[in-house]
């Protein structure tokens, strides 16, 4: 018998607000209950355990919800406030973070290579998760900015530790992390560091698991002061304007040359009107060279 959505995710997401969800996930898990909600996750059943993952798929995307459940203990108070608060009718921001957190991988199946030398690859998941995730929230009748917000949080998961990949990123590297990231960036790290606890594979020892640890919180902690500088610095040209002293129509371009402005006045490269048109004059003509 067909359980209405509306039931089953007013039940689901109830029990995620819990402390202990990851534990009510893996029960749910024991009786096919929850492949039976999401069936998404069955296919991460078949991916086993590799070089970077000492759990298979399935298990590791439980885990990674416990690990986060764990980080958020210690998290700090502005963090905890941004995830209490309300994404959907009866739906915290963290139990949607959570959520995101059982998601995160359900690309992982379609994408999933071995190579020769053995070595485990999912090139792309995380768009196809994403993807995946909208056509879920779409099919359990989520609303618009829940499954906009889960899906963002599945998109963008392997963000954080790319911008390390490479040693330390530089400061230009992380304010636009900042900024593409937005009003997300507390929950996104939540599930950052639920992925981290739940990763603990041969390849990946605990002295590179320590130092990423660690750039994790460096990365959440400089966002608050991030914020107070992008509210305190005045816009200095609108769409409009950029429209004029281009010759421009709107579209997607005007949106771009702006994030570009943006960037470069919180880098102090630009300080006034006229600076800040000369910037976008001459951003415009390299991008149509």
């Amino acid at each position: 018998k067909h359980v209405p959505y509306e039931r089953t995710n007013y039940e689901f997401f109830l029990m995620m607000e819990s402390d202990r969800a990851g534990e009510l996930l893996s029960s749910m898990a024991q009786t096919g209950l929850l492949e039976a909600i999401f069936s998404d996750l069955k296919a991460t059943r078949q991916v086993t355990a590799n070089q970077f993952h000492h759990l298979g798929l399935f298990e590791h995307s439980l885990e990674c919800v416990r690990q986060t459940e764990l980080y958020i203990r210690t998290c700090p108070d502005w963090a905890k406030e941004s995830a209490a608060q309300t994404i959907a009718h009866g739906v915290s921001r963290l139990s949607a973070t959570k959520t995101a957190c059982l998601l995160h991988d359900i690309g992982k199946p379609g994408t999933w290579e071995v190579t020769e030398e053995g070595r485990h690859t999912f090139l792309g998941h995380d768009k196809l998760g994403a993807t995946m995730t909208t056509e879920l929230a779409k099919e359990h009748r989520w609303s618009k900015q829940l499954g906009r917000f889960v899906a963002g949080l599945v998109k963008w998961h392997l963000r954080p530790g790319h911008l390390f990949h490479q040693g330390p990123p530089t400061e230009k590297a992380i304010n636009k992390f900042y900024r593409k990231i937005g009003d997300d960036v507390p929950e996104l790290m939540m599930l950052a560091f639920g992925d981290l606890g739940a990763t603990r594979g041969a390849d990946f020892t605990e002295a590179m698991r320590e130092n990423l640890a660690e750039n994790f919180r460096r990365l959440l902690d400089g966002y608050p002061a991030f914020r107070e500088r992008e509210n305190r610095m005045p816009r200095l040209l609108s769409g409009v304007e950029v429209m004029e002293l281009l010759a421009l129509q709107p579209g997607p371009a005007i949106g771009e040359i702006l994030e570009a402005l943006e960037e470069a006045q919180s880098l102090q490269e630009v300080t006034d009107v006229a600076e800040a048109e000369a910037f976008v004059r001459e951003f415009w003509r390299r991008k149509n060279q």
